[in-house]
């Protein structure tokens, strides 16, 4: 009696950093399976992987067990169905960083299916979540903000974090919304660029720190939230943010920086060279930045043929002790740190900047916890697991000046990289987040 080929995927439906279980049972025995994992976000983009195994001697392939033969991925993992996805050349939108899939915050389906040179064939699909079912999404507008609150189904109170974007600005809805559901509440804040123009600034330039107290304020006036322990977690200039937000308000009890700068950077508006005016202000004043090139010459470095920016962060720098004034005085933070890096960040030296804060803490005695996760062969791109870690480079800066090329600038690591340092750093931000959160 023939058998027809069969292919299953686990969860059927699961939240987009869930862990899925691939397996493939009735080919012919040891013959090539070709599996092709699919996703088509409509009218934008539409993301593919493909990988080649060898069935064994009963025609199974076991993507958790197998190491595959050809592909994308070279290594045993169900998951590299989903980190391996590239868009596709055909594509109209080509997504220059992928920490997910750009569905918003919309469902979407991967389609999964496996086929041999003899023309046996099975397939299925699973459902990805970007947010759980019961988390409540609501539009933040009072007080001059702008921002959206999730909150995770229940009555609560719920512990908060404060969501703060990197140099694209605009409001982070995908992860806010991926901390909700995994039973934190979180504020996606926008700082500048956002959707409704006016409400913020429209470039990263002179952005009044004040802003981010409104925000807590508007928060603990929330009677779902429970403010005695908000977090900040902030991804590149937002991990930059987060730190410096965290030494100037108390309220702050712990920080998740990303990919962060200890120093203060200063502003990316159009035509406005970094020089002449600062990215953030306290008290109607500038923030002391180091400047981006007249410390030191620019250099092109480049990896692939796109720029490296990191050896020139470095290079501005010079002497440490120079720009002593510009460096985040992170010994202030009320409450415990995690920083997050990759040690082969092109845009700028996270690992780097991240162990010269932690040399600064602990030269103040910092009272806190403080944990540093740091990977090999990962870059800029690093966050929640499970989702497609192909895209290394990034369009032209925000602000940059053409005549200096500024852009676009390899983000840095390897897909396998960072999908490794994704797999492991991303339990511990949520664990992290459940120690330091957890309510009395």
């Amino acid at each position: 009696m023939t058998v027809s080929p069969t292919l299953s995927a686990q969860p059927a439906r699961g939240l987009i950093d869930s862990d899925i279980s691939v397996s493939i049972r009735g080919f012919a025995p040891r013959s090539l399976v070709t599996v092709q994992a699919r996703v088509e976000i409509p009218h934008r983009t539409t993301w593919e992987s493909r990988v080649i195994y060898v069935a064994d001697h009963e025609g199974s392939v076991d993507l958790d067990r197998d190491t595959p033969l050809f592909g994308d991925v070279l290594v045993p993992g169900s998951d590299g169905l989903l980190w391996a996805l590239r868009a596709t050349a055909e594509s109209p939108e080509q997504p220059s960083n992928s920490r997910f899939v750009n569905s918003g915050l919309e469902e979407y389906s991967v389609e999964i299916s496996a086929v041999t040179d003899a023309g046996e064939s099975a397939e299925t699909s699973i459902v990805r979540l970007p947010v759980a079912p019961g988390v409540r999404r609501a539009e933040v507008r009072d007080d001059g903000l702008a921002g959206t609150l999730f909150t995770p189904d229940g009555p609560g109170p719920f512990p908060v974090v404060i969501v703060v974007p990197g140099s694209e600005g605009g409001v982070p809805e995908p992860i806010a919304a991926l901390f909700a559901s995994h039973g934190v509440a979180a504020l996606a804040l926008a700082y500048f660029n956002a959707p409704e123009p006016g409400r913020v600034p429209a470039t990263l330039t002179e952005i009044p720190l004040e802003y981010f107290g409104t925000a807590i304020r508007w928060l603990e006036r929330q009677p779902a939230l429970d403010t005695s322990t908000l977090t900040v977690s902030g991804t590149s200039r937002g991990g930059e943010l987060a730190l410096l937000l965290g030494s100037i308000y108390p309220e702050i009890r712990a920080i998740l920086a990303w990919v962060p700068s200890n120093y203060v950077n200063g502003g990316m508006g159009p035509n406005d060279p970094e020089e002449d005016r600062a990215a953030w202000t306290l008290g109607g004043e500038p923030v002391e930045f180091v400047r981006r090139w007249s410390d030191a010459p620019a250099h092109r470095e480049e990896r692939d043929g796109v720029q490296v920016f990191a050896l020139n962060a470095l290079r501005r720098l010079g002497e440490r002790h120079q720009h002593r004034a510009a460096e985040i005085p992170v010994e202030r933070i009320n409450g415990p740190i995690l920083f997050i890096s990759g040690e082969d960040d092109l845009l700028w030296p996270s690992a780097t900047y991240s162990r010269w804060a932690i040399e600064r803490l602990r030269e103040h005695n910092f009272a806190h916890e403080v944990e540093h996760l740091s990977y090999p062969n990962a870059g800029h791109s690093i966050g929640p697991k499970n989702n497609p870690a192909t895209v290394l480079g990034t369009a032209e800066l925000p602000g940059a000046d053409p005549e200096r090329k500024v852009g676009p600038i390899h983000l840095g690591g390897t897909p396998a990289g960072v999908a490794a340092a994704r797999r492991d750093a991303w339990p511990k931000v949520l664990d992290f987040l459940r120690r330091h959160t957890a309510l009395a």
